[in-house]
């Protein structure tokens, strides 16, 4: 008895201690995600995640990755996500200084097919926060770069005000193609959400493939070797985050999951996502931590969540970009 009680103690151990193992895929696998995969990492979102609220872990990146992955769950999920935020509107609509708050809430009511023009019981059209233009570029590039993204997946009838919004992002693309929060920085992150959310207008406003281009070359010149990315090119190893955010703007361009600029040594950013994914189907936000990261799996459930735009190739300067590629490793 006793015997057949270590060896149960020790197969706990072993299956508690696997969900933090690795699992190594291909980058085939990663282009044509396996529903199962997909739904395996929302079930650990949900499994991290019993219950919504309005904020950016936890809330609205859950909420439509979950919702995208179609796995089973009751609506009561939803439902009460849907309550609170209608509480907290009804009670005057403030989500706090950060317009971004507006915007997710937005995406998450776009993906439940829920109305954000008519929103509540004091029928609240969330897009007049949205359409705030000081407010919302008060708090720099992540503003209209969410604002652009929630008026058009929300369905907002008033686009007046995104060509303001799309000369507020241009006029920050840094000369190196790369966006950031502040003025000449280079972030990962913030470059690939332009992307995403430019290339959204890319057939109501031409000029923006030189800039959704230019962006897109940047971002090839700082991948790592192992196909992955970093915040910034201070930052050596690669991380989930970044990796995630840089997949969901290939795809939602309509990018070949191994476009040759986006190919580093035989490996793509498909290649690196799956080294953080582990066992349970939670990923890590860098490879050597010990334990998987909610915030890195939500990014990368999205990722994968994300739909593929129409076949599209990138245009490009080959001076341009191999002088790029120079001036970033002088000054590393």
């Amino acid at each position: 008895m006793q015997i057949r009680k270590q060896i149960t103690y020790a197969l706990i151990l072993f299956l508690a201690s696997a969900s933090l193992f690795c699992v190594r895929c291909s980058a085939e696998e990663y282009r044509n995600s396996s529903i199962s995969e997909i739904q395996e990492t929302a079930r650990y979102v949900l499994a991290q995640t019993p219950y919504l609220s309005i904020s950016s872990s936890g809330g609205e990146w859950a909420l439509i990755g979950i919702k995208r992955s179609g796995i089973d769950i009751q609506d009561s999920y939803f439902d009460d996500y849907l309550k609170n935020a209608r509480a907290i509107i009804d009670l005057g609509a403030d989500l706090g200084r950060k317009y971004t708050e507006y915007s997710r809430l937005v995406l998450a009511l776009s993906t439940l097919n829920i109305d954000a023009e008519d929103f509540g019981n004091s029928h609240t059209n969330l897009f007049k926060f949205i359409n705030d233009y000081d407010n919302v570029t008060k708090q720099g590039i992540n503003g209209p770069i969410f604002a652009l993204e929630a008026k058009k997946l929300g369905s907002d009838s008033d686009t007046e005000i995104c060509s303001k919004y799309i000369s507020y992002i241009i006029s920050r693309q840094n000369s190196d193609g790369s966006f950031g929060l502040s003025e000449s920085a280079a972030d990962t992150d913030i470059t690939a959400m332009a992307i995403s959310s430019l290339c959204l207008y890319i057939n109501d406003y031409p000029n923006l493939k030189k800039v959704i281009n230019k962006a897109f070359l940047y971002l090839s010149s700082v991948q790592h070797d192992d196909g992955g990315f970093s915040e910034n090119t201070n930052e050596p190893e690669s991380n989930c985050d970044s990796t995630a955010q840089v997949i969901a703007a290939i795809k939602r361009f309509g990018l070949k999951g191994d476009d040759r600029f986006f190919t580093k040594n035989g490996s793509t950013p498909y290649d690196a996502l799956c080294k953080f994914r582990c066992a349970d189907g939670g990923y890590k936000h860098k490879i050597g931590d010990t334990k998987n990261n909610i915030m890195s799996t939500e990014q990368a459930l999205l990722a994968l969540t994300e739909s593929r735009g129409s076949n599209k190739t990138l245009m490009y300067d080959t001076i341009w970009f191999n002088a790029n590629i120079k001036y970033l490793e002088n000054i590393k």
